[in-house]
């Protein structure tokens, strides 16, 4: 019977080492999965997405302007030439805003395609990490009664 409790005691001990390494390999996993999180978003990737979100929007913004200030300069122009005023001016005025408006386009295209990247290289991380805290607890919690027991 003594045989049988040092056999079990040894097979507890080999185990608590096992679990031990296993937990200090994910931890250096989550350790360089966090490392990466900060280098890629910077401290705080909500953050840094949300500045690229706001920065889309107010993009998208100006472009509406931009396109509502076109209609409005078409109309002029549409106006002028009827009363005989000076065309040429206008004409460039919104050949002008049409160049701004394409580039502005071109730049909230862009930026929405480094939105999405990063939203699912943010999910992807995040997922990454979540499995490996879990794992990281599930051995806390495996380990916690070996070592209680050989106390």
């Amino acid at each position: 019977r003594l045989n049988a409790c040092e056999d079990e005691l040894v097979f507890q001990h080999n185990e608590l080492e096992r679990s031990t390494k296993e937990g200090f390999h994910l931890k250096k996993k989550v350790e360089k999965m966090e490392a990466l999180l900060k280098r890629e978003f910077g401290e705080d990737a909500t953050t840094q997405y949300s500045a690229l979100l706001d920065e889309n929007e107010r993009l998208q913004d100006e472009l509406d302007d931009m396109a509502d200030e076109r209609e409005q300069l078409e109309a002029e122009l549409q106006h002028h030439q009827a009363s005989g005023y000076d065309i040429d001016d206008m004409t460039q005025q919104l050949e002008q805003l049409t160049d701004d408006n394409k580039d502005l386009s071109s730049e909230v295209d862009d930026l929405k395609e480094e939105s999405d990247r990063l939203r699912r290289k943010l999910a992807t991380l995040q997922t990454e990490h979540e499995v490996a805290v879990a794992k990281l607890s599930a051995i806390d919690k495996t380990a916690a009664p070996v070592v209680q027991e050989g106390v």
